[in-house]
């Protein structure tokens, strides 16, 4: 579907042949005030997917940067997820320095704005590392107390990102 769009190929793009492929393009090239007005032609689930392709699978920055130009207007948990999920596939294997520090701002404002969504706090919680690592972003007290809500969001799935922290930091029940 996104290969018709000539992303990610060398051969020239065709013209773009719906609303979604025309949001695309407007991304890459950075028209992300024109993109925008191409919003209402798709589904927040397809906003998503172009985004998450574009920034992981193309490793396109503009991506990342359409998500934060839309949280500029209208903060949301699901676009910081969004923005986690392009910094860490996508940035990580290439060692840039800051994706851990990134990521764990972008989780840390999606548990903010959506404290019931256990999915933040289980990526969240899969950042905690110990204090010796080099990425160590995440203090054990702020580790144990998202662990502890995650477990009380979602206490029926084992095993848990939640009871691992809580086990490695000698705090499991």
């Amino acid at each position: 579907l996104f290969r018709s769009s000539g992303f990610g190929t060398d051969e020239p793009a065709s013209p773009p042949r719906n609303e979604r492929e025309q949001l695309e393009r407007l991304i890459c090239r950075g028209l992300l005030t024109k993109a925008k007005e191409f919003l209402p032609a798709v589904t927040t689930r397809e906003l998503y997917q172009i985004l998450l392709y574009l920034g992981c699978e193309e490793r396109n920055l503009c991506a990342y940067t359409f998500a934060w130009f839309l949280m500029q207007e209208k903060e949301d948990a699901e676009l910081h997820y969004i923005a986690y999920r392009i910094v860490t596939q996508a940035w990580i294997p290439l060692d840039m320095k800051g994706c851990y520090a990134t990521a764990a701002f972008h989780l840390r404002r999606a548990m903010h704005l959506d404290p019931t969504n256990v999915k933040y706090a289980e990526h969240f919680l899969m950042l905690h590392t110990p204090p010796q690592h080099p990425t160590h972003l995440i203090d054990d007290d702020e580790a144990e107390a998202v662990a502890r809500n995650a477990l009380s969001l979602k206490a029926d799935t084992y095993p848990h990102p939640a009871d691992w922290v809580l086990q490695k930091l000698g705090k499991a029940e």
